[in-house]
């Protein structure tokens, strides 16, 4: 059995979860950084993060530019995990509830860019699928996205940026 079972099991992810919203900074990043891992696990491993109630409240962490930046980036990756390394269903579920708006908000970061771009490239594909089978919640990229910012990607420097950019929008 893996540590991140081990902890699931003992109950951990939901007490992370209400110290993602502690006033200590340290302790909120470190909460979020714990359910990133567990974000970037198996698909049941996900769902305990889901079914805590976690991910509005690190959406709501990412999308405030007051928050400290740190703690900002580590709930960004909770969402950017859960996104890349979810089910269909957890990611429509995931659309829905905003993670769009994160991904986009990471698009302006050097460092996440790529990331990014996978989540948003993974959330066009689920809605593709959904939209095939017509249960679509139909979330547009291009709503929540800025387009500038996409079309300044396609430009990138980076050609892998770029070609991905290009793929998504």
């Amino acid at each position: 059995m893996d540590f991140t079972e081990i902890m699931i099991q003992g109950g951990a992810v939901p007490k992370l979860k209400t110290l993602v919203t502690h006033s200590n900074r340290e302790i909120q990043k470190e909460a979020c950084w714990t359910l990133s891992n567990i974000a970037a696990g198996t698909i049941s491993q996900i769902q305990s993060v889901m079914d805590s109630g976690a991910i509005p409240l690190l959406i709501a962490l990412a999308s405030d530019v007051t928050v400290d930046h740190e703690v900002r980036s580590e709930a960004c990756w909770v969402v950017l995990n859960a996104t890349s390394c979810g089910s269909d269903a957890q990611v429509q579920k995931l659309t829905e509830d905003g993670c769009v708006q994160v991904l986009g908000l990471l698009l302006k970061e050097a460092s996440m860019v790529m990331m990014a771009l996978e989540g948003l490239e993974r959330v066009l594909q689920v809605e593709e699928a959904a939209s095939a089978s017509s249960t679509s919640s139909s979330v547009h990229v291009g709503s929540v996205v800025n387009a500038s910012l996409m079309e300044s990607l396609e430009q990138h420097k980076n050609l892998a940026v770029s070609k991905r950019a290009t793929r998504i929008w």
